[in-house]
């Protein structure tokens, strides 16, 4: 049973509507620091799982906040979001347990509080109404928390019971011993899995631009069909001559086994809210693992972008992939070389694209005005607005101009 929370004095009520109306306006951005903050401090998680983290993080933010402003009780939800509920059966697809689940949520109940501090702090008109506004908050979060996890655990009791009935199941644990790195018996799991594991493998993922309840049966298990037939038509297009696939944590995995001089034909055409990403071809067991991994980063560009194509191929963001590991560092970069044209005005964002393309054409005007169907002059009037707002030539350092410019869509 939830604890209860005391109603707290008038002069409190009225600097906490005051905060949360100031914390509304700041969902997103909170929603990121908490999920930087939990990663950091549960290990477990792979950066694989960020964006369920962050998804769920989101949801529970937009959940407190709407209680608070109504002065709700911590444990008046009706239901849990189901960004919360899909993101706890996350954690049965991927071999967590409910414990790190636990302590995922009180690092988030923590975290989140401290948030709140820094924003009463700012607006107490005394040190008695900071405390006690502090108090009414740490005691809420932590008795939503308590109620939450109720809830939490109810879904992903329900979904491990279903997960181990499954077949599934025993073929995801095959292959996530595989991409452990565990030592395995070629012969006995390409028999168990009924694919050839020394083949030459071409991995993809596919998964929804947005995940929202809809994606859900009433069982609670995702309708991957359909992400299985795209799969099969896929593999139809690159000549594969047996596929392995599977649901995964939030997302359908597939390795196609494929020969040597793999087609490289378009892809079938894609439901409009399905996004696939794919490695590169890779023999044998490392191969299915690089690959896999490959197809992986390709997803997280994808993510990061927000606009990406149906389908990314991890060949054309090896970069990208490289350079994102720490979003938050690829951030700072960003700053440091764009930093004075990066207010999203529609006249900077033409300056940064122009300058992108002058340093691509090689320092050309004319070239770079063939491409983006404007005059020479338009180009050359863009790029000194560039290098008179950057303080240093476009030629210089174009090494880091150019790298930072290919980042900008993905991390800001």
């Amino acid at each position: 049973m939830a604890a209860s929370v005391e109603t707290p004095p008038y002069a409190v009520r009225s600097l906490v509507a005051d905060v949360v109306t100031e914390m509304s306006e700041q969902l997103d951005e909170s929603a990121t620091v908490l999920s930087d903050v939990i990663h950091a401090a549960c290990p477990e998680l792979s950066l694989d799982l960020y964006m369920a983290t962050r998804q769920s993080t989101r949801a529970n933010l937009g959940l407190v906040t709407t209680m608070i402003a109504e002065g709700a009780a911590p444990s008046a939800f009706a239901a849990a979001p189901e960004e919360t509920l899909a993101y706890a059966r996350t954690y049965v697809h991927e071999g967590l347990s409910f414990d790190l689940l636990t302590r995922v949520y009180h690092e988030w109940e923590h975290a989140y509080a401290r948030l709140w501090r820094e924003t009463l702090q700012a607006r107490a008109s005394t040190p008695r109404d900071l405390g006690d506004a502090l108090t009414y908050i740490e005691d809420w979060l932590f008795a939503y928390v308590q109620a939450m996890a109720q809830r939490l655990g109810a879904a992903y009791g329900a979904e491990r019971a279903q997960w181990v009935r499954g077949s599934v199941a025993v073929r995801s644990e095959e292959v996530r011993a595989i991409l452990s790195g565990a030592r395995i018996d070629m012969i006995e799991a390409s028999s168990r899995l009924r694919y050839r594991l020394e083949a030459n493998h071409l991995a993809i993922v596919i998964f929804r631009r947005h995940p929202s309840s809809g994606d859900r049966l009433a069982n609670g298990a995702r309708p991957f069909h359909e992400m299985a037939q795209l799969t099969d038509d896929i593999a139809r297009s690159r000549g594969a001559s047996s596929v392995l696939s599977l649901p995964m944590a939030g997302f359908y995995a597939a390795w196609l086994a494929v020969g040597d001089d793999v087609l490289a034909s378009a892809l079938p055409g894609l439901p409009s809210e399905l996004q696939v990403a794919l490695g590169r071809p890779g023999a044998g067991l490392e191969g299915f693992r690089r690959s896999h991994h490959e197809a992986l980063q390709a997803r997280r560009i994808s993510q990061l972008s927000g606009r990406s194509p149906a389908a990314l191929d991890y060949g054309a963001v090896t970069l990208e992939a490289l350079l994102t590991h720490d979003v938050a560092e690829a951030r700072r970069f960003v700053h440091d070389q764009l930093g004075p044209l990066l207010d999203d005005s529609e006249a900077n964002r033409r300056v940064l694209r122009t300058l992108e393309v002058y340093l691509e054409e090689d320092a050309s005007f004319v070239r770079a005005a063939r491409r983006l169907g404007v005059h020479g002059n338009t180009v050359a009037y863009r790029v000194k607005r560039a290098e008179h707002a950057l303080s240093r030539m476009a030629t210089d350092s174009q090494l880091e101009l150019r790298t930072a410019l290919r980042l900008a869509h993905l991390v800001l």
